[in-house]
């Protein structure tokens, strides 16, 4: 299928026109993110014609700043709220990478393509989270390298029928294993920010990109 006929995408991007979504949760006035009516608010953002719902990817609230962050994990919620509201594209901004196994991601992105056809949107990031990634036990230096490379076996696994993978992630043989579900339809993926890639990367691999104001006009990127 192509993306021009995938319904979350055609949601987001239409010609001639500017399309507006919201970040979920959308109040924040207390230490934890405010979860209350916030069922309610996205079934109304819904009705009034917006595009999207975004959530965020969040594993560890920074106590030393001014950090709401994101309080429920990013599948479960967005599982949560696609079977509470009906057409509204689901996105993620972003899924992190190099803190998701590929496999992992794979298996719950084409699970909820196949319980809620054609409304994930899966915008995935190398990361900026210094304590998500001190948690996990991973190297911030390195996410642009894990990012690269878990994107690659991701790819494969939600692109290809029965992929043959032989990684340091984890070894995939074509002829007597395969993942399931597949994905229902081709899944949107947009690399958000530079994720440490150059843009001829994220333009020769993405399906599309959403672009971090801070990060214009240029950034140092990782071939």
């Amino acid at each position: 299928m192509s993306l021009l006929q995938h319904r979350a995408f055609n949601r987001l991007y239409q010609q001639d026109k500017m399309t507006l979504g919201f970040a979920i949760p959308t109040a924040r006035m207390s230490k934890y993110p405010i979860m209350e009516n916030q069922l309610s608010l996205a079934r109304k953002i819904e009705d009034h014609g917006f595009a999207a719902l975004w959530l965020r990817d969040v594993t560890i609230q920074n106590l030393n700043i001014d950090d709401n962050g994101q309080m429920y994990d990013v599948w479960i919620y967005l599982t949560y709220l696609a079977a509470h509201t009906k057409d509204i594209a689901l996105g993620t901004a972003s899924v992190v990478l190099p803190l998701r196994h590929p496999v992992r991601v794979a298996k719950e992105a084409s699970s909820i393509d196949r319980l809620f056809p054609e409304r994930l949107i899966m915008g995935v990031a190398s990361g900026d989270r210094d304590k998500d990634f001190t948690a996990l036990g991973i190297s911030m230096l390195e996410s642009g390298g894990l990012f690269k490379k878990n994107y690659a076996f991701l790819e494969r696994l939600l692109k290809e029928d029965n992929p043959t993978i032989n990684s340091d992630l984890g070894i995939i043989d074509g002829t007597d294993m395969r993942m399931i579900p597949k994905p229902f339809s081709s899944i949107p993926t947009m690399v958000t920010g530079f994720s440490n890639q150059s843009i001829e990367w994220i333009a020769q691999n993405g399906d599309g990109w959403d672009p971090v104001p801070e990060d214009y006009p240029t950034t140092n990127s990782i071939d």
